[in-house]
């Protein structure tokens, strides 16, 4: 997944003991659309994908002072089982 960011970020928030970078919000960002997405859809829709994790990813980002001004899905990666024969 590449991210094009304007900003210069801040140092980042802690939830408990575990520091939280703005790499692990993109990460959730981009598993809570997957899931809500059929195979199918996810192989034809990448556009509808990238805009889903730009607008999950969007107010996190600002708590780092970073302004994400666009999410692309570069590689879709299958496990050994969805892969056709």
């Amino acid at each position: 997944m590449t991210l094009i960011v304007l900003g210069s970020p801040q140092e980042p928030p802690r939830r408990g003991k575990e520091r939280v970078t703005p790499y692990s919000d993109v990460q959730l960002a981009a598993r809570r659309a997957l899931a809500s997405m059929t195979l199918e859809q996810i192989l034809t829709s990448r556009n509808q994908l990238s805009e889903d994790i730009l607008s999950d990813v969007t107010d996190a980002a600002a708590g780092y002072g970073v302004k994400v001004l666009r999410a692309d899905v570069k590689d879709l990666i299958f496990p050994a089982i969805c892969k056709r024969s």
